[in-house]
């Protein structure tokens, strides 16, 4: 049940009901992959990027294509919308690190290359982040495998 309400939060995009529904239904799940998913994109949008990192670097390395082969429209993704958003402040943003590094988490949903680029740029930002250079590294190792995928 909680689930199902954490789901309708999401897609009425109050992340901030859907955080605590959905980070107790992934305590309990079995395919933890679409409710991960939902939890990264709530985490980016509260400003939990550490945490949506943390996740995000779960998901990669379990399996990257639950990320890359996101289908935006069908899904009703918010991500296309969040990018553009923050597309228009990276110019304006007065330490870029947050910016490029939600791009990079939401753009994987998207464009594994934009997605490449701005996680890429956020690594040059924060060399000291350990975690950027994993999943680009791991995301190198899907890239044979995602030609579609761009």
């Amino acid at each position: 049940m909680s689930l199902m309400l954490a789901n309708r939060y999401f897609l009425d995009r109050d992340y901030l009901h859907a955080l605590p529904l959905l980070e107790a239904a992934l305590a309990d799940a079995s395919n933890v992959s679409p409710i991960r998913k939902k939890l990264i994109v709530t985490n980016i949008v509260l400003g939990r990027l550490s945490e949506a990192l943390d996740l995000l670097e779960q998901a990669v390395h379990e399996d990257p294509r639950s990320i890359i082969d996101t289908q935006a429209e069908d899904e009703d993704c918010p991500c296309p919308d969040l990018c553009r958003a923050l597309e228009k402040r990276l110019p304006y943003a007065t330490d870029p690190y947050p910016v490029l590094l939600s791009l990079g988490m939401l753009e994987l949903y998207c464009s594994l290359e934009r997605a490449r680029t701005y996680l890429a740029q956020a690594g040059r930002v924060r060399a000291d982040e350990p975690r950027i250079p994993r999943i680009l590294s791991r995301l190198q190792q899907e890239v044979p495998r995602c030609s579609s995928a761009s």
